[in-house]
């Protein structure tokens, strides 16, 4: 009782609340100094540490908020978490405040990231509540790959070379203070995981995975809406879903990082450029054998999301709107060509007729 009259009594005020505490500022008011990428090493890195931190701080915001609300958790407790809110909201209105540049543009990736990552966790609980065990469906790379086994070099090579490959993104853009890169990170997994989100719950596959039986003990699908929207597990690699599977988020994870390392590679150093494709070429074969032979995904997983995440790179690498095509060529006027014809210069032209006569052609 004492819990619904303080809800009663709050919530008429609570949208004002929030909404000032969540008000973002415009960029720079107020202010005489704000950080950028120009800034010391040490303080842009820990900027870029900030922004991640506060934006994926949200994801656990929701999540604890419904696991209260399943748990029919206490005043105080909710109270508590009103408090939180408010706090985050504050701290992700100080970025907009204070940062500019590719900074404060990196706060708008990492937004998108992490709605990319709701969406995309709320779609694997869906399809992970849809999921009905069952026989494994016939894939030719199951055919070619034999089943590895989970602590073997080949049942955990996709995992090293997902996290690696994101480790050497870090490793290149963090000293060199290159935000940039991160931005395009960022931006291009935002989007991959926005569409991965519309494709996992459509279609309910087998999963082929061992934890996909009943008889496993990992096997705990969503019960109700509250775990739905609460269930973020899978991000953190402490929660193992089933029937999440097309199209492959390894794939587009591990895709993601391995051309947004390309693509910064200086081109002044050939010697380097080739060693990063020798290092990608390498490390897509190893990750897709791993990740056959782990039977984390059938095959057409994998190969969608190659595609889509090729598609989706070609597109937004380079920023939201595709950068203005040059002109390859110049057109440039030929002098008027002398009239053939037999008639006097005097003479006058037909009436619609052009009285001169000018050609181009590209150079």
């Amino acid at each position: 009782r004492r819990r619904c009259v303080l809800t009663a009594v709050t919530w008429p005020t609570a949208p004002a609340m929030l909404g000032k505490a969540l008000s973002v500022p415009k960029v720079g008011e107020g202010l005489a100094w704000q950080a950028s990428e120009e800034q010391p090493t040490p303080v842009v890195i820990a900027w870029e540490v900030g922004v991640f931190v506060v934006c994926a701080s949200f994801l656990g915001l929701w999540s604890s908020f419904f696991q209260l609300v399943d748990s029919a958790g206490s005043a105080m407790a909710f109270a508590l978490w009103g408090v939180m809110a408010v706090c985050w909201g504050m701290a992700y209105s100080s970025l907009y405040r204070y940062l500019r540049g590719q900074l404060l543009e990196l706060v708008r990736t990492a937004s998108l990231l992490m709605g990319g990552i709701m969406l995309t966790c709320f779609s694997c609980n869906v399809a992970y509540m849809m999921h009905t065990p069952g026989p494994i469906l016939k894939d030719a790379g199951f055919a070619l790959i034999p089943r590895a086994a989970p602590h073997s070099f080949l049942g955990t090579i996709s995992e090293v070379c997902t996290i690696s490959s994101f480790l050497i993104v870090l490793a290149i853009s963090l000293p060199t203070r290159n935000v940039r890169m991160l931005n395009t990170w960022a931006r291009l997994m935002g989007v991959v995981y926005a569409l991965r989100s519309l494709t996992l719950w459509n279609t309910s596959l087998p999963g082929p995975a061992d934890h996909c039986t009943y008889e496993s003990p990992k096997y705990n699908p969503p019960l109700n809406v509250f775990h739905v929207l609460s269930r973020f597990g899978q991000i953190w690699g402490t929660y193992a879903t089933c029937g999440d599977l097309l199209f492959s988020g390894h794939t587009g994870f591990f895709l993601v990082s391995v051309l947004t390392t390309l693509k910064f590679v200086p081109s002044t150093r050939p010697r380097l450029q080739l060693a990063a494709r020798v290092y990608a070429a390498v490390y897509c074969v190893l990750f897709i054998v791993g990740v056959i032979a782990a039977r984390k995904h059938y095959t057409a997983d994998v190969m969608l999301g190659v595609i889509i995440t090729l598609f989706v790179y070609d597109r937004f690498a380079d920023g939201w709107t595709r950068p203005a095509a040059e002109p390859s060529a110049a057109v440039m006027p030929l002098p008027p060509r002398k009239d053939s014809s037999d008639k006097p210069a005097h003479q006058a032209t037909a009436p619609g007729s052009l009285t001169k006569s000018r050609s181009y052609h590209m150079v």
